[in-house]
């Protein structure tokens, strides 16, 4: 079943003055249905592709405290599945159980719309301090196979730590940018991510596309995750 594609509608609902307007809750309703059905065809392409499993998840649609009482955008996730997690769950014990055992808090796939249209991406959070020591691990021990697989992505994709170095394109990543990228990078208090944004007005000129273009970036993505799990503390 063809997926329904993201309209002017959807990007619309992030407009300043409906994001804190719960009268917006419903159109939000119907986008959240929509996202989890990308997650879910995300998910299926993965497994067919790579043999990797993952969990499927929504973010908040109404204004609530966890959002600031904002919905400033609204993305589906793509996250390991807890036997993926286990060891890592295992050896942090209760500390750090919520940051286990949460996929927003964790390495994951994430698909956002927002206003300016819709974000692609592989995003580790700073809660996620073991996925960014993975992150350096395999950038210090197998930089030619990372950066391989950077360059691997389809075009626009970027790599960012928000550590105070610009980001990369990753078609044009060398592994001493990498290095560089690593040396400004603190796991536990930065964002790295691999990112590409799909300027709204493009998506819309080109509806049908959008499917094979974002599942396309999504399936890219995933073995860059599952190779960095290879490097995952694990005690």
């Amino acid at each position: 079943m063809a997926l329904s594609p993201f309209t002017r509608n959807d990007f619309d609902l992030f407009s300043r003055e409906k994001t804190k307007d719960p009268q917006w809750d419903g159109p939000r309703l119907v986008l959240k249905r929509k996202l989890q059905a990308w997650g879910e065809a995300a998910r299926e392409r993965i497994r067919q592709e790579a043999g990797l499993s993952f969990k499927v998840q929504t973010s908040l649609h109404r204004p609530y405290k966890h959002n600031g009482y904002r919905v400033s955008s609204q993305r589906v996730i793509l996250t390991p599945p807890a036997e993926r997690k286990k060891d890592v769950a295992r050896l942090l014990g209760e500390a750090f159980r919520k940051e286990t055992s949460s996929g927003v808090l964790q390495m994951h796939l994430a698909l956002t719309v927002s206003f300016e249209g819709v974000e692609t991406a592989l995003r580790v959070p700073p809660q996620a301090w073991w996925h960014g020591l993975a992150w350096q691990e395999a950038a210090g021990k197998a930089p030619g196979r990372l950066v391989s697989l950077l360059r691997e992505l389809p075009e626009e994709f970027y790599l960012e730590t928000r550590g105070g170095k610009r980001p990369r394109d990753c078609r044009d990543l060398e592994e001493r940018d990498l290095a560089g990228l690593m040396k400004g990078y603190k796991p536990g208090e930065n964002w790295i991510s691999l990112r590409r944004a799909h300027p709204r007005e493009g998506l819309l000129e080109g509806m049908e596309d959008q499917e094979w273009l974002l599942l396309d970036d999504l399936a890219a993505l995933a073995p860059i995750q599952a190779f960095l799990e290879e490097f995952t503390w694990k005690g």
